[in-house]
């Protein structure tokens, strides 16, 4: 600056002085009204905030003694202490705190003296100065961008009217700063300053200028609130705000104002009900309904819509059932429920949907509690875990339940916090224990008018408040009562009725008022070319917005600290809003709210609590013992050490035996068919029961610090995926995976915060291998690739993406920490001769040791507590641990019998040895062991024998001269109904999954069907031969792409199978004529050639030896016998079994992972089956002469 400059600088610095004029910064939760005295010194001037963080200071600009015009802020610019660097200029966002006029109090500390004829203004809509962000502008049909609504979104950078602006004498305007650090900032200190410039009226220079800084904090937080939230929205009046009108002309405009408000609520950390104008009477045109949600909604649920946002894939935290209406039938209902299940699940959306199914239901309003109830039970009956909630308490709700019974048919409560805490009843929150102790139960919070200011008692006040004239830290009290309300951290909700309910007159004067308060249920204005300027128009925050969008981040750092020292972040949550001993720990109400004139301390407490809080995430955890911090893979007591476990899959039970002592114990979780997914899902240091469970896609599991009954239920994947559990957020609990084989994406839910991440990396027929590959404390994305032998992995800590090679096809990949550095190493085992090959992360040094044969189970873990992975194989035929510890040597334990799945590994069961949880041929029943079936010719009928529990099942799905072509065609580890019609090339599929029926045109007639998982994505795909040329045609299931292979000549015989053990099934025939069969192994692509067979004989292939891959077997009609080539070592066993005249069908009907030997005799309809894991002779009898086994 030059003299000159400097000189005239200081003149208008020295005049304002002279006559009062004043520029200060203030915290952002301290609320400065127009006509209070100006604030006396700069506070907050210093800010704080973690990556991905906003935080804000007001710049208060004081008129003085004859006030100020031409006013403007210029934009600050932080720049990093001692460097050029600098927080990016557009997030810094400067807005003017607009004054609305208020026209009644809302209760007694409110707007007192308010009056239609003494309005008394508020801040409260905040003008925004320039910023880039997604704007709608009306625009001509046909136009580029424009939508079916005439209205156009696109992302701009506008002036708005927030400068130049006046100060009236003896009265303050305000600026708000408000600074979003993004991801990647250095933690650092940053400074700049706050300028400000116009001129006394008599046209005196004026200039004002605050030194600011930021410190930048070494930690993030997530875009996704970790406290969720269903707000409601006023699509009608907000239609009209903008486009004019009574309501929204069509649907497009239903939807675009939803989603166009949606996202920038999401910007501040809330999501609103997003209302579809589906709800009509009668059934629905799903198709066309369910693409037009997921067209307008889904990128704005899924955080992907690629607008301009400022919290980078913000993702919705709840997402409400629309399609119900109380005037349908209820056969209609429940077919709407159902059908909306399926959509939501199909699109991972399940864990965050619920129906809000009753209102505030009381007798004698619009909604009852035998309504409530009613609507409850349709909803569950057409969807299990179809999560129900009401706006309700719950002695309302235990007392209907005990009078008119119905069950328990609520799933989330969601009471007024009044009636949670109140100094007539004390705090009430303990007695939910009851309701919360089942599966899957919540208890949400519900401010309303009755909490802010009794709708119409003035004398009724509360610490949680929306209205305008509450002070600041009222606006952003609630999601410190979710915290302090839940001392477990256990999970909660915020409702909130509206967000837009006066958005058409907010502007207005009196257009906040009513007997709900000011402001209640309108947190955003219109911003319009007339209200805000430029030619475009935009949603308006609030200062209130603003304020409850800071209480959500407070929320994150209460729980980031709780993580770590729940005592710390309990003590900073009480020095801001302390129980009242007097009224039984009431926390809010009244009697603890003092006189909010005086209002700087509890602004000053906020801001040191946060400061704490601060520290405390920053600081070692707090954990039990050493064990707590790393979990052990299958550490079920918390001794440092893998204990023996395994889960029975015959009737779900875990039989854990202990490692140091020899102690045992027995515990029933889980049902046939499930899959274990051990792992720490509380953070208490050992290891929880738990299962995944296929056919719906849910995890149970009991959380051992509260242990069984307690338990807890979590949707999470759709069938067909691949769970994968792990710590990926690193806050030292198992967190919800799966990995998707159709599409290679792994789709992970926070087990802490339910926010969910989705990354795609991987291919069909990969194996993932998650895993701490970088040592940072958190799970990384890792997968194995059979065909090459290659890891590929992301590393958390940086994003860096590495490939390496170790093993080869037909390795089982193991990777563990053999070396103690805190990494995962690779490794694979090779079945074929039992070695491990271990490459080690902290030397690169590759070790091999052999420790197993074909057929064993590997089960590596840190079976002495030195802190290495052990290697260790668990063998199936007689149950023995085979262990050589790293810090002790050899060691054999017995445990477990054949049938047994190990649950040591907290990664699933079924990708430490993929064939110990492949699906069995015909297993309709989903227990991974084959069932008696057979398929009646005359009428289409399927006769279904559960070979677990013996108990029948029919099922008519198909015609005289069909085809039975059973599969798993939806991947959920259940064989479902399926026929090929050869008179027209038609598959017609039954998915067990959903109970839907498909079609699809796939052969002509002359071909033969020839199903299998020719991709490995877990599911069938339609496929078939035609003997005329020897063309295999094959839909891909994870593509929808058909593709041609020829393989075979006329007279050959299909026989395809997974003879490499690549989890893909290979091209193969069998060639009768000199008894050859010939393979083309889908993981090198090379075909091969072996001889086994004669004339007359019938190939069987099947997994005789269970070793995950295809043998090559006959059965020889004419003696019985069956003559096979196990692949796990070239052995040739013969076996006589059956007689002339008998049919073959081969399966696994004992569920031990190897094929029986079984023939079903056609004049007598009985079974004979040799089974594998012990010998024994099963006879049974289902089926009559003229049926087709399966």
């Amino acid at each position: 600056m030059n003299k000159c400059a400097l000189a005239i600088a200081l003149a208008a610095f020295a005049a304002g002085a002279a006559r009062g004029a004043s520029v200060t910064v203030v915290c952002s939760s301290l609320k400065v009204l127009p006509r209070a005295a100006p604030p006396a010194v700069t506070s907050c001037a210093q800010l704080k905030a973690a990556q991905n963080e906003f935080e804000a200071l007001q710049v208060v600009v004081s008129g003085g003694a004859t006030g100020l015009v031409g006013l403007r802020v210029d934009k600050p610019v932080l720049t990093r202490d001692g460097t050029t660097s600098t927080i990016p200029a557009d997030s810094i966002r400067l807005y003017r705190e607009e004054l609305v006029n208020l026209t009644a109090p809302t209760n007694n500390e409110g707007a007192v003296g308010a009056s239609a004829t003494n309005p008394i203004p508020y801040p409260d809509p905040l003008i925004p100065a320039q910023e880039t962000t997604t704007t709608a502008s009306p625009c001509s049909a046909g136009t580029a961008g424009c939508q079916p609504n005439g209205w156009r979104e696109a992302v701009t950078t506008e002036t708005r009217s927030a400068f130049p602006f006046a100060v009236p004498a003896n009265e303050n305007r305000v600026v708000l700063v408000d600074v979003h650090v993004p991801d990647g900032t250095a933690a650092a200190h940053y400074s700049g300053s706050v300028n400000v410039s116009g001129s006394f009226p008599d046209g005196t220079p004026f200039s004002g200028s605050v030194a600011i800084g930021l410190t930048v904090r070494p930690f993030r937080l997530s875009s996704t609130s970790s406290l969720p939230s269903f707000f409601g929205f006023s699509v009608d009046a907000t239609c009209a705000a903008h486009a004019g009108g009574t309501s929204c002309a069509t649907v497009d405009s239903f939807h675009f104002w939803s989603r166009f408000y949606g996202r920038f609520l999401l910007d501040h950390r809330i999501t609103i009900r997003l209302p579809d104008d589906s709800n009509t009477v009668g059934s629905l045109d799903y198709a066309n309904v369910e693409a037009r949600f997921t067209r307008d909604y889904a990128g704005l649920i899924n955080g992907t819509d690629g607008n301009a946002r400022q919290l980078a894939g913000a993702r919705a935290t709840s997402l409400i059932y629309p399609w119900f209406n109380a005037r349908d039938t209820d056969s209609v209902k429940r077919d709407k429920a159902r059908n909306w299940g399926q959509y939501a699940m199909g699109q991972a959306w399940f864990p965050i949907m619920f129906d809000y199914t009753g209102d505030e239901p009381q007798v004698g309003r619009l909604t009852t509690w035998d309504m409530t109830a009613a609507r409850a039970n349709i909803i569950q009956a057409a969807f299990p875990n179809f999560r129900t909630s009401a706006n309700a308490q719950l002695s309302d709700y235990t007392n209907f339940v005990q009078v008119h019974g119905g069950g328990n048919f609520l799933d989330i409560l969601i009471p007024l916090w009044d009636q949670l805490d109140k100094p007539q009843t004390g705090n009430l929150a303990p007695t939910y224990g009851s309701f919360l102790g089942r599966p899957n139960r919540y208890r949400w919070g519900y401010q309303s008018c009755s909490t802010s200011n009794g709708c119409g008692d003035p004398t009724h006040v509360n610490w949680i408040s929306f209205v305008v004239d509450a002070i600041g830290v009222q606006n952003r009290a609630e999601p410190w009562m979710h915290f302090i309300y839940n001392p477990d951290n256990a999970p909660s909700g915020m409702m909130y009725f509206d967000v837009a309910q006066l958005i058409g007159t907010a502007w207005n004067t009196g257009g906040l008022s009513g007997s709900t308060g000011n402001g209640d249920g309108t947190f955003v204005y219109a911003g319009t070319p007339a209200t805000i300027g430029g030619s475009s128009h935009e949603p308006v925050a609030s200062y209130r917005l603003k304020m409850l969008r800071e209480g959500l981040e407070d929320y994150e750092y209460l729980r980031m600290c709780a993580q770590k020292d729940p005592a710390r972040a309990r003590r900073n949550a009480l020095s801001v809003f302390p129980m009242n001993a007097s009224n039984s720990g009431s926390t809010y109400h009244a009697s603890n709210y003092p006189d909010p004139a005086a209002p700087t301390a509890y602004t000053t407490n906020l801001e040191t609590a946060r400061d704490d809080l601060a520290a405390c995430i920053g600081a070692p955890s707090l954990v039990r013992n050493p064990a707590a911090s790393i979990v052990k893979s299958g550490d079920y007591n918390a001794d440092g050490r893998s204990d023996f476990a395994i889960w029975r899959p015959t009737d779900g039970t875990w039989w854990i035996m202990d490692n140091a002592t020899g102690a045992s114990f027995t515990q029933q979780w889980g049902l046939p068919g499930d899959i274990p997914v051990p792992g720490d899902y509380d953070n208490d240091g050992i290891t929880d029961f738990a299962v995944w469970r296929p056919a719906e896609g849910n995890w149970y599991f009991v959380p051992s610090s509260i242990g069984y009954p307690f338990s807890d239920v979590v949707q999470w994947g759709v069938p067909g995926d691949i769970p994968v559990p792990g710590d990926y957020d690193g806050d030292g609990r198992t967190d919800f995976a799966i990995w998707r084989p159709a599409t290679g994406e792994w789709w992970v839910m926070s087990n802490a915060t339910r926010i969910a991440t989705v990354r795609q990396w991987g291919l069909p027929g990969d194996i993932p291998v998650p895993g701490d590959y970088d040592g940072d404390g958190k799970t990384d994305f890792a997968i194995w690739r059979p065909s090459a032998g290659d890891f590929w992995i992301v590393n958390s800590s940086t994003g860096a993406t590495d490939v390496r090679r170790l093993g080869i096809p037909g390795d089982v990949p193991v990777p563990g920490d053999y070396d103690g550095d805190g990494r995962t190493d690779l490794a694979v085992w090779r079945p074929a001769d039992g070695n491990w090959i271990v490459l080690s992360s902290s030397t690169g040094a590759q070790t091999i040791q052999q420790w197993g044969v074909e057929g064993d189970i590997p089960v590596p873990g840190d079976y002495d507590g030195d802190g290495r992975t052990d290697v260790a194989i668990w063998r199936p035929t007689d149950g023995n641990w085979w262990i050589i510890g790293s810090g002790t040597g050899m060691r054999i334990q017995q445990w477990g019998i054949p049938d047994d799945i190990p649950a040591t590994n907290t990664r699933a069961a079924a990708f430490i040895h993929r064939n110990a949880l492949k699906v069995s041929s015909n297993d309709f029943e989903g227990h991974r062991e084959s069932d008696f079936a057979i398929w009646r010719p005359n009428d289409g009928t399927w006769w279904i024998l559960d070979s677990a529990r013996l108990t029948p099942r029919v099922q008519q799905w198909g015609l005289s001269g069909d085809v039975p072509a059973s599969g798993d065609y939806d991947g959920d580890g259940r064989t479902d109904f399926a026929i090929w019609r050869p008179s027209d090339g038609t598959w017609w599929v039954i998915d067990s999954s959903s109970g839907r029926s498909r079609v699809q045109q796939w052969g002509l007639s002359g071909d033969v069907a020839v199903p299998g998982d020719y991709d490995g994505d877990g599911k069938t795909d339609f496929a078939i031969w035609r003997p005329s040329d020897g063309n295999w045609w094959v839909i891909d299931s994870s593509s929808g792409r058909g593709r041609v292979q020829q393989w075979g000549v006329p007279g050959d015989v299909p026989v395809p199978g997974d003879y490499d053990g690549d989890g893909k099934t290979d091209f193969a025939i069998w060639r009768p004529s000199d008894g050859t069969w010939w393979v083309i192994d889908s993981s090198t692509g090379r075909g091969r050639v072996q001889q086994w067979g004669v004339r007359g004989d019938i190939p069987v292939p099947g997994d005789y030896d269970g070793d995950g891959k295809t043998d090559f077997a006959i059965w020889r009609p004419s003696d019985g016998t069956w003559w096979i080539i196990n692949s796990s070592n070239g052995a040739t066993p013969v076996q006589q079994w059956g007689l002339s005249g008998d049919v073959p069908v081969p399966g696994d009907h004992d569920g031990d992972g190897r094929t029986d030997l079984v023939v079903w005799r056609p004049q007598e309809g009985n079974w004979y089956i040799l089974q594998s894991s012990n010998g024994v002779v099963r006879l049974q009898q289902w089926g009559v002469p003229g049926d087709k086994p399966m």
